[in-house]
């Protein structure tokens, strides 16, 4: 007959023997993590291959931006000294292009009306509808029907009212801008409002020009930029005239202009990367932009960046650019994508 000592004698091997059990699972656990680690160390697992759905993209049009002077010399004069690495692949977005739909020319009327524009549009087209503000007849507001754009264009370098000088408020142009593109039910989600910048103009003799301070300005520029991509700036081609802005002083915008693509930031496809290097002979060869007219052919590169280039013109995708960084906002950009990649048409 067993014993009350034996029992217990049992029953304390048995739970040694769990709770070493317990013990060596434990640290084969934490040892084959450990190896999993020190094997990735020395071992990398390679990455996933590029998607490439797309098939060959289109070459990019880079006929919106600024050619190089002739003889143009890109000097790497990064703070290292080198050019950097950006990885072996990026991400490249398909746009939408819009279609025509029915009631489209009905919303665009009634737009203009919330605006201001309450006459009948002054000329339609299949594509535009062209209005006149019935309180000046040359403040003229145009609208892609189809595509959303707008373009407001006014007399407003020869208007004795706007040529006054009444230190115009950074945030009142603001707020006059946004309203505006509101009235108009532009979609701004993709423009956040953190993201805004101002550029300060007065009127000279009927030109337009930077002001160097607030007593002298007349009109302040709010600039609407997009949101970035995976932490990726999107750029436009020409840094003198961006895609969404709009020009005002206190109580009216005098001209503005939207332009922007339907990009679908959930469907998109990866694709290889050439090297920076490469992609800099290639700008050296003429291919590619600046963002502004150059006034000399001694381009310095501070530093090197990926962006993506969104134009004016139709695009069927989204893809990526080198951008090269200089002085006073100088910029050149070209294709990131592997050449293998890109349509040679």
């Amino acid at each position: 007959m067993t014993t009350l000592t034996t029992t217990i004698s049992i029953y304390k091997k048995l739970i040694y023997w769990t709770i070493g059990a317990i013990v060596v699972s434990i640290i084969i656990l934490i040892l084959f993590r450990l190896g999993g680690v020190i094997k990735n160390q020395l071992i990398p697992t390679p990455p996933s291959p590029a998607t490439i759905a797309f098939r060959v993209l289109p070459k990019l049009d880079f006929s919106e931006g600024y050619e190089p002077l002739v003889g143009t010399r890109f000097l790497i004069e990064t703070i290292s000294g080198d050019l950097p690495s950006f990885g072996e692949k990026a991400k490249v977005f398909e746009i939408k292009n819009p279609i025509s739909k029915f009631g489209d020319l009905e919303k665009v009327i009634n737009n203009a009306k919330r605006a201001g524009f309450s006459n009948p549009p002054i000329k339609i087209t299949n594509e535009i509808a062209i209005f006149e503000d019935p309180k000046d007849n040359s403040r003229i507001l145009t609208v892609g029907t189809i595509s959303g754009s707008i373009a407001l264009k006014s007399s407003y370098l020869t208007n004795p009212v706007i040529i006054t000088p009444n230190s115009q408020s950074q945030r009142k142009a603001q707020e006059k801008v946004s309203g505006f593109f509101g009235q108009l039910k532009v979609p701004l989600q993709f423009f956040p409002e953190e993201s805004i910048t101002f550029e300060e103009y007065k009127i000279e003799n009927g030109i337009l020009e930077k002001s160097v301070s607030q007593s002298t300005t007349n009109l302040v520029k709010v600039i609407f930029n997009n949101l970035d991509l995976d932490e990726i700036p999107i750029i436009n081609p020409d840094g003198e005239n961006p895609l969404v802005w709009g020009l005002a002083n206190d109580s009216i915008v005098v001209s503005a202009q939207f332009v922007s693509n339907d990009i679908q930031r959930h469907r998109f496809s990866t694709y290889p990367l050439r090297g920076v290097d490469l992609a800099l002979e290639d700008l050296r060869r003429g291919n590619g932009a600046l963002n502004k007219k150059p006034n000399s052919n001694t381009f310095p590169i501070r530093k090197v960046q990926l962006a993506y280039l969104e134009t004016k013109g139709e695009q069927e995708y989204l893809q990526p650019v080198y951008v090269f960084e200089s002085d006073n906002g100088l910029i050149a950009y070209t294709s990131a994508v592997k050449d293998t990649f890109i349509s040679k048409d």
